[in-house]
């Protein structure tokens, strides 16, 4: 009984520190995730905003061509 009694608390702490890595792993990949999504946001903005300015050029430009007609 006494070896079961070991072995069950060596299983236990194994668990233990499974379970703790398992929760490590989750925090790390989260934060990550956030990342990410954080920069695909900020990309998303940029190409916005580079594809609106692109949008106010070209429709000068064709007032401009519009007014020299």
């Amino acid at each position: 009984i006494a070896g079961l009694e070991n072995s069950l608390e060596e299983v236990i702490r194994e668990l233990q520190v499974l379970q703790d890595a398992k929760l490590s792993l989750e925090l790390e990949i989260s934060c990550y995730r956030k990342l990410l999504e954080t920069e695909e946001n900020s990309l998303k903005n940029i190409v916005e905003n580079s594809s609106g300015a692109r949008s106010k050029g070209a429709n000068q430009l064709a007032d401009i061509v519009q007014k020299s007609s």
